[in-house]
């Protein structure tokens, strides 16, 4: 009997103590390295599409396109009135006193900080290549990432690598959940007036911290049934 034929062409991962989807990591990853191959090895140069190098087709796409999917930054102003009046029905008090509303409050934050980022990147790119500014290697690299319908790393993640907002694999799939993401925050901000001001559902996965909801919830729990000794920790959380 041969027994070289029947061992497997590959090595299961759990036999080097890997868990068993190191196999999908493995093949993902290489995936990428071969659509990232593939994208490089492109011609840069040429001048399809109407004789429009690419360079003027990123400007083009930028200006027609994904300028107008960015949401407008939020007016603070406004924003800080209307968090004022939220209020809940059994807690005192009002405002950033009640820890959905400042949530809410910390969200907004952070994601008036990447409509800026995004605005100003692509601002910037624009300007470069007509000539206005200096064509930075960071900004040529964004350039050249934007003609391939990707999404460039300033939006992402921040100079020491750490994740900023949410990761999508092509360009307009990230700027439709920036658009989602952005309704949600203003369809709670600007709900009628009521005992919570709140919406009725909330998309979880479409807020920065949806730990820092879920927490905020089991402490207004807590909170609202102080009377009755409930500790934070005793309030249910399913993980």
């Amino acid at each position: 009997m041969n027994y070289i034929k029947d061992l497997p062409e590959t090595d299961n991962p759990m036999v080097f103590g890997l868990n068993p989807n190191a196999d999908l990591t493995r093949s993902l990853n290489h995936s990428k390295k071969l659509i990232s191959t593939l994208i490089d090895t492109q011609p840069t140069d040429s001048a399809a599409a109407g004789g429009k190098s690419p360079e003027q087709m990123v400007k083009d796409m930028i200006e027609n396109d994904f300028m107008k999917m960015v949401p407008e930054e939020f007016d603070m102003n406004y924003a800080n009135g209307q968090l004022d009046k939220m209020r809940h029905k059994r807690l005192e008090g009002s405002g950033k006193t009640i820890p959905l509303v400042m949530f809410l409050f910390q969200e907004i934050q952070r994601f008036q900080t990447i409509i800026k980022i995004v605005s100003s990147w692509f601002k910037n790119c624009v300007l470069a290549i007509d000539g206005q500014i200096i064509m930075s290697p960071e900004l040529a690299e964004c350039i050249k990432v934007i003609n391939n319908l990707q999404v460039p790393k300033p939006f992402m993640y921040d100079p020491s690598g750490a994740e900023i907002s949410w990761l999508n694999p092509s360009l307009g799939g990230w700027l439709g959940s920036m658009v989602d993401r952005h309704y949600q925050l203003n369809v709670w901000l600007t709900c009628k007036d009521g005992w919570t001001s709140r919406p009725p559902s909330f998309w979880l996965t479409g807020f920065f911290n949806p730990t820092g909801f879920l927490t905020s919830v089991r402490q207004e729990i807590s909170r609202s049934n102080q009377k009755n000794n409930w500790a934070l920790d005793a309030v249910l959380q399913t993980n």
